[in-house]
């Protein structure tokens, strides 16, 4: 399996070979080894990274089955994360976002088991992230995940991940606006490893310098840019598309605040 997670040299063929096969093995001779997981959402993958995504669906079910088999609920929220994913790259993303809602409640009422004196609380936001009444009414993810972010620590990147990949969902919607607040969210959090050099931190800025571009705030995404592209700069990547990207977008948000300074007068 390690060698067709690895084999960029290898084609397609070979790779889905190895890991259709390497998953076979693990459900029939060792169905209780946490590798039947790792092999069946890698497998998973591959079909979602070629369209094929009735096939990968139907690889997830089966890395259902094995996660709730040795760990009961505990990998739910992971596995709704997946999933969510999988809509996403359907086009699906009313769905996306649906299964964005339950992954989030979920993680939300599994701290609280944990937690009693909170639990209210965090069972409250779950609610309102999973049913926010009014079909206006947007879920307040930001607030999910400032609790998420206080439960599990600032360094968590993988709540910044997360909450990049609703923002993207809500965005595909055209509720812009909506991503504001989620992706302020995600700039507190710093990477355990790499601190603020972090290119999830990178894709938050680039992402929230969009939509403040979008509603002619670029001045506000200004400082965040240079900060973007001094990273780039101390990583040796100033030459990526990504920071070429933010540089487009730098020269664009100095623009729009020269503009807006303008109009002032």
């Amino acid at each position: 399996m390690r060698r067709a997670l690895e084999g960029d040299d290898l084609p397609d063929e070979r790779v889905e070979e190895w890991l259709r096969g390497a998953l076979a093995t693990f459900e029939q001779l060792a169905s209780n080894d946490p590798r039947t997981i790792a092999c069946a959402t890698a497998y998973a993958s591959f079909l979602q990274n070629h369209a094929r995504f009735d096939e990968a669906h139907a690889v997830l079910d089966r890395a259902v089955v094995a996660t709730q088999k040795l760990f009961g609920d505990e990998l739910a929220t992971d596995m709704l994360r997946r999933y969510a994913r999988l809509e996403f790259a359907r086009g699906n993303f009313a769905s996306a976002e649906m299964i964005s809602r339950q992954s989030v409640a979920h993680e939300l009422r599994r701290w609280a088991a944990k937690r009693a004196d909170e639990a209210p609380r965090l069972r409250s936001i779950a609610q309102r992230v999973e049913q926010p009444g009014a079909p206006s009414a947007e879920p307040p993810f930001a607030d999910a995940f400032a609790e998420l972010r206080r439960l599990e620590g600032d360094g968590s990147f993988e709540l910044a991940q997360w909450m990049n990949g609703i923002a993207a969902v809500l965005r595909a919607q055209d509720r812009g606006n909506a991503t504001e607040p989620l992706l302020r969210e995600a700039l507190h959090i710093r990477c355990r490893a790499l601190g603020s050099d972090c290119p999830v931190r990178q894709r938050t800025i680039e992402m929230l310098a969009e939509q403040l571009l979008h509603e002619r705030r670029g001045d506000e995404a200004v400082e965040l840019l240079e900060e973007s592209l001094q990273t780039f700069e101390r990583q040796g990547a100033a030459g990526s598309a990504e920071a070429g990207r933010a540089s487009e977008l730098l020269v664009a948000c100095r623009e729009n605040a020269a503009s807006s300074t303008t109009s002032a007068r």
